[in-house]
């Protein structure tokens, strides 16, 4: 009696596996390999707008993948170029409540930061609720007038102990 029920048990739970593993590879089947890492990269790109969208579909329409990546390569030179450009001309001071507009870190667009350390073309910006400090060019970032800045809570500064070099 005994062994009859137990092997009914092991048929039950030998037949949920199997409908398990069917379900899964039917999931499989309809994604494709590698991809996962490409899609969380497409979430985190900035928004575009209506014209820059219509262009983007313009080209990837018109153009084969060799001609596509030639350009996306013109593009990344123009805008690093026209950073630095723009970034020659930005005055950043210790303490600076700024708005990050543009970079490379597409999450901290549009957040506000206090710079930390200027640089001639680049800055080190303090973001609230982030641990570590954002390196940045200064055109990356638009200076904040001082009423929005009440909001912002200083960076955190560490105390020398003579012992960091």
């Amino acid at each position: 009696m005994k062994k009859t029920e137990r092997e009914a048990q092991l048929a039950t739970r030998k037949t949920e596996r199997e409908a398990k593993r069917a379900t899964k590879l039917a999931e499989k089947a309809g994604h494709k390999a590698h991809m996962s890492k490409v899609e969380k990269a497409a979430a985190k790109l900035p928004a575009m707008g209506a014209d820059a969208t219509r262009i983007l579909d313009e080209v990837t329409s018109n153009l084969g993948l060799d001609q596509a990546n030639a350009l996306a390569e013109h593009l990344k030179h123009y805008v690093r170029a026209m950073s630095t450009e723009r970034a020659l001309s930005a005055k950043l001071t210790v303490g600076q409540v700024v708005t990050i507009v543009s970079g490379s870190y597409p999450k901290f667009i549009g957040r506000q930061a206090t710079v930390v350390k200027p640089q001639r073309i680049r800055c080190y910006v303090s973001v609230p609720g982030y641990d570590r400090e954002v390196y940045l060019f200064t055109s990356d970032v638009v200076p904040v007038s001082t009423d929005d800045a009440a909001s912002i809570p200083a960076p955190a500064t560490t105390e020398a102990t003579g012992t960091e070099g």
